[in-house]
């Protein structure tokens, strides 16, 4: 039972240290359309993992340079691809263009190979008159955190095989 209750208390501790948090951010979006109707864009951003890791993020539109929150950017997709693959984020909340709101999109944690990745965010500028972006993060627990993490883990695990024999 004290290494059930060592393991719960070191996973608790290893998921309260981070190694950073790692934003990323876009401000220059413009509708240039002659039309108004919409210009898309697609911008990336790297992640560079010297190890693999648990990585989580988010995504959030609707802030300018001049504190205006009007919806003039739709976030159409965000994808993270990289050594291990394709991940997509999911949408939390969303708001069309031209009603007062924003979005939000969500990167659950997840573990990540160690190399670069790429995150890609498509969508629709709508702004003709001021630039409208998106900002983000990227959330990056301190390589001893996850080494704990799993430790306390594998603990848990044999403390419960244990029990069972």
């Amino acid at each position: 039972m004290k290494t059930l209750a060592l393991a719960a208390a070191l996973a608790l501790g290893a998921g309260t240290a981070f190694a950073g948090v790692l934003p990323f951010s876009d401000y220059t979006l413009q509708d240039v359309s002659d039309e108004n109707d919409g210009t898309a864009f697609s911008k990336s951003f790297s992640l560079d993992l010297s190890a693999a890791s648990w990585v989580s993020g988010s995504l959030k539109t609707g802030r300018n340079a001049i504190g205006s929150f009007l919806p003039s950017v739709d976030v159409q997709s965000v994808q993270l691809s990289g050594p291990g693959g394709s991940l997509a984020w999911n949408e939390v909340l969303a708001s069309d263009p031209g009603s007062a709101g924003f979005e939000i999109w969500s990167f659950g944690t997840h573990w990540l190979e160690a190399g670069t990745w790429t995150l890609t965010v498509n969508g629709m500028a709508y702004s003709d008159k001021s630039e409208e972006g998106f900002r983000g993060e990227f959330i990056v627990p301190e390589p001893a955190s996850a080494a704990v993490l799993s430790v306390a883990l594998l603990g848990a695990a044999a403390a419960r095989r244990r029990r069972r024999l």
